[in-house]
């Protein structure tokens, strides 16, 4: 953990893509991890600043990664206004435990509706699949058809090339087709 730009980061931040998060072997993410791990835990993190303004800002930080998706617009908007109130950057320093108190609360609060999302889609998964979320699906659609080879495209050049040569060669008795 070091100082950038008034944040504290962790070295595993500047790396995050969510991809590297602490996942349990259902294969969803460990919220408990990710919020609550005494050595890179969220709220650890935030529970190391120093000033108003380091808590301030790196809440806000954590919040752009929280709420990283296409959709996620509104929620960064509410929760930046939320740790703006809890935890502003201008705040006094006397208060700043009870700042991080605030955003410890706030933290937690986000991390058990995760926990509520993924047990819902498990617990959905599990009664759509009846079973391991993993699982190959049961029914499949059944292989198309095969169709029938397309009518030989060539019929009417190979009358027309037969007649062409037939009248060509002066067919003979055939004086009635001429070109």
């Amino acid at each position: 953990i070091d100082i950038r730009y008034g944040l504290i980061w962790n070295a595993d931040m500047a790396d995050s893509d969510q991809t590297s998060w602490a996942q349990k072997p259902d294969g969803t993410r460990d919220w408990e991890a990710i919020f609550e791990d005494p050595q890179r835990g969220l709220v650890t993190l935030a529970n190391k600043a120093e000033t108003p303004a380091q808590l301030n800002e790196t809440m806000i930080t954590m919040v752009k990664m929280l709420f990283g998706r296409r959709g996620d617009a509104a929620n960064i908007e509410k929760f930046t206004a939320l740790v703006t109130e809890m935890a502003p950057a201008d705040g006094e320093a006397k208060q700043l435990d009870k700042m991080k108190s605030h955003i410890s609360r706030l933290m937690r609060e986000i991390k058990d509706e995760r926990e509520r999302k993924v047990a819902e889609y498990l617990s959905a998964n599990k009664a759509k699949k009846g079973g391991d979320r993993r699982a190959p699906p049961t029914r499949r659609r059944p292989p198309a058809a095969k169709k029938a080879p397309p009518p030989p495209k060539s019929t009417w050049r190979t009358v027309f090339a037969v007649w062409a040569i037939l009248a060509s060669l002066g067919a003979g008795g055939l004086g009635y087709l001429h070109l």
